[in-house]
């Protein structure tokens, strides 16, 4: 018995040395652990800048769907491994990834098949994108920052569902294209994913149903081009929360490019949204020239008829969001075209909690006081 047993434990070592830890202290380092990486490895990042210059990447890969080479080589990248964790050696001292220029076309740190990561206490910078998930089920990042991005900071695209988004700090976002710079982007506009718009496509396409995916507690601003939280069309079952918005817009950069504001801070084209206990504060707003400005819009963008139309624009439970600095153009609510949602208990200055559209045949369902409590 004594024997079996020992051979029992002798033939399960193999299995638990398969995850490794791999610290690192240089980009070619870094790219070589990610390359190399096994299902369930950590990977410590020392303190430092992992700069272009250290190493220069010219892998490029496909995308999951369609086989378009991307434009450029993403400077870090981990493609089919699970369960990888990056995390910085030392929490209080966050190793800073950096990519090639806000106008490149190159991205910061890119995933695909990617089961499973874990990024924490890491710094991305400098790229005209910055995290860009694609077909990656349960990503976390945590702990992290974004700055100083061309277009959007972090995007969750083609498929990657049940993300979490958690104590991250994200600003200095659209830099170079004010239009596409927005902080936290879920999937993509129905052009790149619907049926209609796939027929004689050149160009990749991409999946839609970045579902489940949850965004807490993160510091969203100042100076984002776009929206701080897009959630597309094809997206369901999205929770924002706990989150804060600072829409100030101070930095050159953005500030001097075109009129083309976003109409508000968090947009909502998805199924079945919580947005839930978020602070918005509106400073600079009225920069944006609308009389229908919002810190939340929930619309439905899909024409009726559409396949998809009595899905996307509906469901959403937007209660106990607070709206500060706001002034008398502003809306801690607007729905803007025909939707279905259900609100109550969102504050602002003014007053004007909800704004509806007149021509929208809109169905809003309005609950206050303890009832709120009930769909927090």
């Amino acid at each position: 018995i004594k024997t079996a047993v020992a051979l029992g434990v002798v033939a399960l070592l193999p299995a638990l040395a398969q995850a490794a830890t791999h610290t690192v202290s240089s980009s070619s380092q870094l790219r070589n652990a990610l390359k190399n990486a096994k299902s369930g490895d950590l990977i410590r990042v020392k303190p430092g800048t992992y700069a272009p210059s250290d190493s220069p990447n010219k892998d490029t890969l496909s995308y999951a769907n369609g086989g378009k080479k991307l434009t450029a080589s993403p400077m870090f990248m981990l493609v089919n491994k699970s369960n990888i964790r990056i995390e910085a050696y030392s929490s209080s001292n966050k190793p800073v990834l950096k990519g090639r220029g806000t106008g490149d076309g190159n991205y910061v740190f890119y995933a695909q098949k990617a089961h499973g990561l874990k990024i924490k206490n890491i710094k991305f910078t400098n790229s005209e994108k910055g995290v860009i998930i694609d077909r990656s089920d349960n990503v976390t990042v945590e702990n992290s920052e974004i700055w100083n991005i061309g277009w959007e900071a972090l995007h969750f695209r083609d498929k990657s569902r049940n993300g979490k988004v958690k104590n991250n700090k994200i600003y200095q976002v659209g830099m170079k294209r004010r239009d596409r710079g927005e902080a936290i982007y879920l999937c993509n506009d129905k052009k790149y994913w619907h049926p209609k718009y796939q027929p004689g496509r050149s160009d990749y396409k991409l999946l839609k149903d970045c579902n489940n995916i949850v965004i807490e507690n993160n510091t969203l601003g100042p100076d984002i081009g776009a929206e701080g939280v897009d959630i597309k069309e094809g997206v369901s079952g999205t929770v924002v929360r706990f989150n804060t918005f600072k829409a100030k817009r101070s930095h050159s950069k953005i500030v001097n490019q075109s009129n083309d504001w976003p109409k508000s801070v968090l947009h909502d084209k998805g199924a079945n949204s919580k947005i839930n206990r978020n602070k918005f504060y509106m400073e600079g707003t009225p920069k944006w020239g609308s009389s229908e400005v919002g810190a939340i819009r929930v619309e439905q963008v899909l024409k009726d008829g559409d396949q998809y139309a009595k899905t996307y624009g509906h469901g959403a439970k937007v209660v106990k969001n607070n709206v500060y600095n706001d002034d008398s153009k502003e809306y801690a609510l607007h729905v803007p075209s025909r939707a279905s949602l259900l609100q109550g208990c969102n504050t602002n200055k003014s007053g004007a909690v909800v704004k509806i559209g007149s021509k929208s045949k809109s169905s809003v369902t309005n609950v206050s006081g303890s009832t709120c409590n009930a769909h927090d």
